[in-house]
């Protein structure tokens, strides 16, 4: 239901790619089904485990607010492991508020685990400039591509299970 959901609307989906490999993606969903919330998207991010603090994140993360508020999306909203420290970061730089804290809903790692809410504004649609020269610099090595719809990202089925598997390999998870 929710693939075919995505192949009838066009949502932001990302991949960066370095060189043939697959570094990590991005896309969003809309945040609740109902008409009213129709402005707001819930995004998830991923970088491959061997590419963590290479940047990928950071160009990602610039690429889907832009492509979100070109859009017409007003609101993005994110839930992150509470644990995960390097990716709260990354969305404080970016501009996320901490809206809010769901104790103990995820069991992760033989523990029940912390989820924080994040949520950041589009406004003029545009993210912060502070990262243009860096984010230029990574652009050099690492491609974003874009799709207009998540039925793209899936029929780039070699493109996507590479991913997985190279990620499931650098992780030690078997399937």
């Amino acid at each position: 239901e929710r693939r075919k959901n995505l192949r009838n609307r066009r949502f932001p989906h990302l991949v960066a790619i370095r060189g043939e490999t697959v570094v990590g993606y991005a896309y969003v969903v809309l945040f609740r089904k109902r008409p009213a919330y129709r402005y707001t998207v819930k995004h998830s991010i991923y970088v491959h485990p061997d590419h963590l603090g290479s940047g990928i994140g950071r160009l990602l993360m610039h690429e889907l607010i832009d492509a979100c508020a070109a859009a017409g999306f007003r609101q993005m909203i994110g839930y992150i492991d509470g644990d995960n420290t390097a990716s709260l970061a990354l969305h404080d730089k970016f501009g996320f508020a901490r809206v809010g804290v769901l104790p103990g809903v995820a069991y992760r790692y033989g523990r029940w685990a912390d989820t924080v809410m994040v949520q950041r504004s589009l406004g003029t649609g545009s993210t912060s400039d502070v990262y243009d020269a860096y984010d230029k610099n990574l652009r050099r090595h690492v491609a974003v591509k874009k799709f207009k719809k998540f039925g793209d990202v899936i029929e780039d089925a070699e493109l996507s299970q590479r991913f997985l598997v190279d990620a499931r390999a650098a992780a030690g998870v078997s399937h």
